[in-house]
């Protein structure tokens, strides 16, 4: 796995800061999402709604370095990484993890976490987050 994966537990801990106090700036929100699109890559969901929307914005802003990243798009990038961290925290090995993404749960109304991830529904996925976090 690239090193930019590895990289999504430490990116993930400068988004959960209080991003007031935090200089969130377009560039580090930038390098954030091009870890989320690895991530997305990893868990094959390369022609999901939520992976287009990455590459959507990523595009605005590479044709404007002045493009403001909305803060939706800063949350979501945020549970994206989240999601990674726990997750790599959870199980040690990645087949582990991939078997828990593509597995139905209980808990999400037996629902695919990866079906939820790909719909790009926000509260969907802060919810698998917060499931996630509660299993630390």
């Amino acid at each position: 796995m690239g090193t930019e994966l590895n990289r999504a537990s430490e990116l993930y801990k400068a988004f959960e800061l209080n991003r007031e106090s935090l200089q969130l700036t377009h560039e580090k929100t930038a390098k954030a999402a091009k870890v989320v699109i690895n991530i997305l890559e990893f868990w094959k969901l390369k022609n999901s709604t939520i992976y287009c929307l990455f590459e959507e914005e990523l595009s605005k802003y590479e044709q404007s370095s002045e493009y403001e990243f909305s803060d939706e798009f800063v949350f979501v990038t945020s549970l994206l990484l989240g999601i990674y961290a726990d997750l790599r925290k959870l199980f040690l090995q990645d087949v582990h993890h991939l078997e828990w993404m593509s597995s139905p749960n209980n808990s999400l109304e037996s629902q695919l976490p990866l079906v939820i991830i790909s719909n790009a529904d926000i509260r969907n996925i802060e919810s698998l987050r917060l499931l996630l976090r509660s299993k630390i």
